[in-house]
């Protein structure tokens, strides 16, 4: 796997700046799953079963996420107290996380697997303080 992280700081008013940073990921590796409809021991039904492919055989799809913090300030004689706003994920990209299976019924009645994306955190703002005494 490989990674690329870019950070930028920038001073918009005394004590106060922004920071931007952009995160890139090759793709984690992983194991392929899939399942199958087998006939069942005593051959009088199908039942499904989980397969697997090559160990670590694919590749996820590359990640990447930028984020923004803007932050301020306020200097006092013995302490300090400061304000954040905090973007992560600013463009809100879907990346992926994992692959699951979701148990479904079809319109017979009949049972199946449908593959499922899971994603990371989505765009997510917040607001802190912090204060050093």
């Amino acid at each position: 796997r490989h990674s690329l992280n870019l950070n930028a700081d920038y001073a918009i008013w005394t004590d106060g700046w922004i920071n931007i940073s952009w995160r890139y990921h090759s793709g984690e590796p992983y194991t392929d799953a899939w399942y199958e409809k087998e006939l069942s021991n005593d051959n009088n039904s199908y039942e499904w079963k989980k397969k697997y492919g090559q160990i670590n055989g694919k590749r996820y799809p590359p990640y990447h996420s930028l984020d923004m913090r803007l932050t301020k300030n306020f200097q006092f004689k013995s302490w300090y107290i400061s304000f954040y706003l905090q973007i992560m994920n600013l463009y809100n990209r879907k990346n992926v996380h994992e692959y699951s299976f979701e148990q479904m019924v079809d319109e017979n009645g009949e049972i199946y697997y449908q593959k499922v994306t899971e994603h990371f955190l989505p765009l997510i703002p917040t607001l802190g303080v912090s204060a050093k005494f």
